[in-house]
Formats: structure tokens, C-alpha cells, sequence
């Protein structure tokens, strides 16, 4: 609604046509169906409805001056506009109903509409090609569409959200508002789609090859839906700060972590959410311009300086079995910090038999984590978090 109250701000128009950015087959005539109800008797305003009866408020045509009435009662009432639902506002106004068909409410929500999506445009082969020139038109650009490239693109920077909402117009616009503020001219924009293409053909290379060079090593996220120049990836015992050392020492400038706590020491919220790893994480991001060469000296020291830092921290080259496996057993690592706990627990898993427990004493937040990640990696149990006098116990049973 905030959005709305600010573009209204910009008109002085008598009539306010909304219409969202995400309907591929919205046509003139529902369009002008919408303004000429929007005109008649008292109405306030119009707006569409879809085949199961529900009011869509981002397809309709306001009367300006109830419009503003409305937006700034709701703003008296509530403080600010910001994240109000727009059936506040409808459910004020006087507004006419049009039956929009199936067609014209569709919008491209998700991945299954988008697919939906294509497969009308497959049969009707022209309905895209005249969408894009309709919004090229509208927006004074000429510019050469490739429609797969920008599909790609666009579930690219979705980064695993699955509402890549309307992404041809929504790259269209952005060109424009480009075009319009820093001259870019349309073989500009050829060229960033193309150094996107490749960088992401070098990020394939790096999600390919870390698992095979370095082991225990998982990489995090969807292969498909990412972003095409980053690349992140866990190596169990490692300290993810002690990794960035000597990384960059080797004259590599990476991060660990989400983006969202790349500045901070604690555990990151995102990882937790995705059940990976949050030490010993590797954040890599290749700007504009990276060498392939770059990548490959990369992968050529990644193995060594993962396996020095496990060599410095103790971690095991494997979990052996004890000639005389216990029962169970408690690993105190209180007082020591992520990877050391999980390093521990990898060193005596062996030592009990299968079926039996490992807990570990731990006060590092991380542990939380990075113990539950580490059993779903190493094929092991995790029962669960106990409380203990100091920190907590975390239980582990092997099963293989």
C-alpha cells in the first residue's frame, strides 16, 4: 500500500490504473473493461476478480480523489502505510467487480506458474514476443531480447525464492531505469548478461570439483537456483577464520558465513536455517572480470591449506574402531570453540559400537550447529541437545 500511495503522489491524474507487473497475458481489452467501470455511477474505483471469485486490488482502476481519501485515512489510523495488505483499502471503497477470464488473472507467482506460463506461451508462440515489444515500446528502448537467457537469469537472482515475478519486465524496466541514468547503450547490457553466463559456468566448476579435491567438504544451496557468481561451501574441521587466513595469505579474498553475517563472529542465522555447516565455511564470489586461470590456481591450493589447518587443529584422516569399543562416552570440550568439539567427537565415534552414544560437553554456541550438521554428513544420529551444569550436552549415536 505504500507503494501504491507514492506513486499516486507523482499524478495528478483523475484516474489511478494499477496493474501488476506479473501478467503475462493481461490484456487492452480487461484494461479497458476496468476504466470504463471504474467511470460509471458512484463507483469508486474497479478491480478484477478471478476464476475462484477472489479480488485482485494490483488489477483495477481507482477514482483518484477516494483514492488519496482512503490512503491517508488508513495512514491516520495505522501510523504509516508500510506493510498493510491493499483488502484494507478495497474493503473501504465502493468498488465494481469484473470477471477477468482465467488468462488475464494469471500471475506468476511460482515456479509451477512460470512453467505453466511457458507452456500457453509454447502454444500460443507469438504472446511473448508481443509482450516484450508492448513493454519496449512503452518504456523507449530498443534492445534485443534473448527470453531463455533471461528466464535463467532471473531463477538466478531469485536465489532459491521461489516469485520470480514477471522477470521480463522487470529486466526491461531495470535497462530503462539504466538506460535512463548512466547511458548504458543495449550492447552494454549484451555484454553483462554474457560475463553473467560465464562466471556461472566457472561457479559450475568450482561446486563441481571442491567435493572431489577436498573430502568431507559439502557445498551449500541449489545447484540451479543461485546466484550465477557465488558459491559456498563447508569443510568439516575447520575453523572458518583460520581458513580465510591462509587463504588470503595464498592471495585469495574470500568470506565465511552468510553475506548477512560476514561482519560478525557470530554463527550465521542463514546457515543454521539451510542445517549446514556454519564453520569452516567458505563464501566465494567472483566479480566482473575473473579469470578462469584465477579459479584453477584456486582449486590447485584449496586441498593444501584445508588440509594444513586440519593437521594444525588435530582433526581425524578417518574415525578408526577401538580394538575394545565402551558403551558410551562423554567428550569434554567445554571451554573450546567450533570446530574442536566436533573434531573431538570425530575422533571417538569409533571407539563406541554401533548403537551406542558419544556426548559432548560444549559451551560454543556454534556446537548447537555444527554437531547436528556434522551427523547428518557423517551418516550419525543426533539424538539431541541435553542441559548440563555448564553448557550443553549434545548426544550422538552411531549407526554406522
Amino acid at each position: 500500500m505504500a507503494a501504491l500511495d507514492a506513486g499516486v503522489r507523482q499524478t495528478d491524474g483523475a484516474m489511478v490504473l494499477v496493474l501488476s507487473a506479473d501478467l503475462p497475458f493481461l490484456a487492452e481489452e480487461t484494461v479497458r473493461t476496468l476504466l470504463a467501470a471504474a467511470g460509471t455511477g458512484a463507483w469508486e474505483g474497479a478491480m478484477c476478480t478471478d476464476p475462484e471469485g477472489r479480488d485482485q486490488p494490483l488489477v483495477a482502476a481507482y477514482r483518484a480523489e477516494p483514492l488519496r481519501r482512503e490512503l491517508a485515512l488508513l495512514a491516520t489510523e495505522h501510523g504509516s502505510l508500510a506493510g498493510l495488505p491493499l483488502r484494507l483499502l478495497t474493503a473501504e471503497m465502493e468498488m465494481a467487480r469484473i470477471e477477468a477470464g482465467p488468462h488475464a488473472s494469471f500471475d506468476c507467482d511460482t515456479w509451477e506458474d512460470l512453467a505453466a506460463a511457458r507452456a500457453r506461451i509454447r502454444e500460443h508462440g507469438t504472446v511473448l514476443d508481443e509482450w516484450i515489444t508492448a513493454v519496449k515500446n512503452e518504456l523507449g528502448i530498443e534492445l534485443d531480447v534473448d527470453t531463455d537467457v533471461l528466464l535463467d537469469l532471473a531463477r538466478d537472482a531469485a536465489h532459491g525464492v521461489a516469485r520470480p515475478a514477471a522477470p521480463l519486465t522487470t529486466f526491461l524496466v531495470g535497462f530503462a531505469a539504466a538506460t535512463a541514468s548512466k547511458g548504458m547503450s543495449p550492447e552494454a547490457a549484451a555484454e553483462a548478461v554474457a560475463e553473467a553466463a560465464r562466471l556461472r559456468a566457472l561457479v559450475d566448476r568450482i561446486r563441481a570439483e571442491v567435493p572431489r579435491l577436498v573430502p568431507d567438504v559439502e557445498v551449500v544451496g541449489d545447484p540451479e537456483r543461485r546466484l550465477p557468481h557465488l558459491v559456498t561451501f563447508s569443510c568439516l574441521y575447520v575453523d572458518g577464520e583460520t581458513l580465510l587466513h591462509e587463504l588470503d595469505r595464498a592471495d585469495f579474498s574470500v568470506s565465511s558465513g552468510s553475506s548477512c553475517t560476514s561482519s560478525t563472529l557470530t554463527p550465521s542465522h542463514v546457515l543454521k536455517a539451510m542445517g549446514v555447516l556454519t564453520e569452516g565455511n567458505v563464501r566465494v564470489s567472483l566479480p566482473t572480470g575473473t579469470a578462469a586461470a584465477e579459479v584453477d590456481r584456486f582449486l590447485e591450493v584449496l586441498p593444501g591449506v584445508v588440509a594444513e589447518v586440519r593437521l594444525r587443529l588435530g582433526a581425524p584422516a578417518a574415525p578408526a574402531p577401538s580394538p575394545a569399543p565402551s558403551a558410551s562416552l562423554v567428550v569434554d570440550s567445554l571451554g573450546r570453540r567450533c570446530p574442536v568439539p566436533v573434531i573431538e567427537l570425530a575422533k571417538v565415534i569409533g571407539e563406541v559400537p554401533v548403537g551406542a552414544t558419544v556426548t559432548v560437553l560444549a559451551d560454543d554456541e556454534a556446537a548447537r550447529l555444527d554437531i547436528p550438521a556434522w551427523c547428518e554428513m557423517r551418516e550419525q544420529e543426533y539424538v539431541g541437545e541435553e542441559p548440563a551444569d555448564r553448557g550443553s550436552a549434545y548426544v550422538v549415536r552411531r549407526l554406522t
